[in-house]
Parts: C-alpha cells; structure tokens; sequence
C-alpha cells in the first residue's frame, strides 16, 4: 500500500510495525543460529551404542551382563559402523537392592564399573558410559536395562528402570 501524502502518525505507525519486524527477524536469525551450532556440533559427536543386557539377580545381589560391544553410530543416520569401539566380555558384579547405577566400561583395565554417580568417571577418556540401571529388591531377579535389552543397540547413556 502506498501513502501519497502520509501524515507523522502514519509514518511513525509503519516505523513501529518495522522495528517490530527487525526485533522478530533478529530473534528468528538468533534461533537459527543456534540450531546451526548445535547441528554442527552434533554431527562432530561420535554417538555410541551397546547391545548389552543388564540382568539383576536380587537373591545374591548380583549385576550381570551378556558379552557384547559398544560401537559408533553414524551422526546423521544412526547407522552402526562396523567396527567395534570396545568389546566387552560377560561378567558380573555384586551391587545393593533397589539403587540406581550407571555403569561404565573402562575399556583400559577391561573392567566393568557401578556407580552411583558419573563424577570422576566421564572425565576419563577410558571410561565408556553405558547406561543406568535400577536394581529390584532382594526378592526380585530380571532385566534390569542396557541396549540389548530394547532391541539390538541403544544409544549409550539411556536410562532404564525396569523393576
């Protein structure tokens, strides 16, 4: 719409709806950039997963674990690189009743960790962060969660409260 002879009010009305219309543009192109960040750095993550399953045997407080191996999942499609990260063999460890671990596999010393806090473990570069479990009470045994357990592979650090 074009104004032939505009008025003060009227030009000081269109400069509004402009200030406006730069404010909503700068805060769109803020956002933007943002997401452009996060994508990037995304795509420059190695995201990992394991096919691990956690069991909880509560008569003998125990956490055990199938072999199986975390691998590197493709950042853009999720896909699996063939290639293991870590292999890890079946194992056990005693743990208390009805606590939440993560567990973390220290691929160095070929040792399996429950914990129940990260501090001091993600910090190392040896230390791969699997998941976190919930372990039953003394009366209960199963499926306590890890990748194997959802499918063939999770992405590692998923949480899993199964009991």
């Amino acid at each position: 719409m074009r104004i032939s002879q505009p008025t003060l009010p009227q030009i000081n009305r269109e400069l509004a709806r402009l200030e406006e219309f730069h404010k909503r543009i700068s805060a769109l192109e803020a956002k933007f950039e943002e997401a452009r960040i996060d994508v990037n750095q995304l795509q420059d993550t190695h995201l990992n997963g394991n096919n691990l399953t956690f069991t909880w045997t509560g008569g003998t407080t125990t956490i055990s674990w199938n072999a199986g191996a975390v691998k590197n999942f493709h950042p853009r499609t999720f896909d699996r690189v063939k290639s293991p990260i870590a292999a890890i063999p079946a194992g056990s460890l005693t743990a208390s009743a009805s606590t939440f671990y993560w567990m973390i596999w220290n691929k160095l010393q070929g040792q399996m960790i429950a914990s129940n806090t990260v501090d001091g473990f993600i910090q190392n570069t040896d230390n791969i962060l699997l998941c976190q479990i919930f372990t039953g009470t003394g009366a209960q045994s199963g499926t306590a969660g890890g990748g194997g357990s959802s499918g063939s592979y999770d992405l590692n650090g998923a949480r899993y409260k199964l009991f």
